[in-house]
């Protein structure tokens, strides 16, 4: 990415509650319409959300889209990182 902008963005779910994130972004996805796919973890530990935008997008526009999404849209969703226990 030479000038900080992709047409695929992923998002990681790493933590315990992955499977609740993962779902949450998968929602929200649908109810805005916009494609995405989960791929989990060979492990089962873990899981990925690929989403599927029709044209490129820098990584703070997208990280801004995607804060306000998730606060209109993700029952219960904050923008920024979920706290760690």
């Amino acid at each position: 990415m030479q000038d900080d902008s992709g047409h695929f963005p992923a998002v990681d779910f790493n933590e315990a509650e992955w499977r609740e994130d993962a779902r949450a972004v998968e929602g929200s996805c649908r109810a805005l319409g916009v494609p995405a796919a989960l791929e989990i973890r060979r492990s089962g530990r873990g899981a990925c959300a690929w989403v599927f935008l029709a044209g490129k997008v820098t990584a703070p526009r997208l990280a801004s889209y995607h804060g306000h999404a998730c606060h209109g849209v993700t029952p219960g969703a904050v923008p920024g990182p979920r706290p760690r226990a």
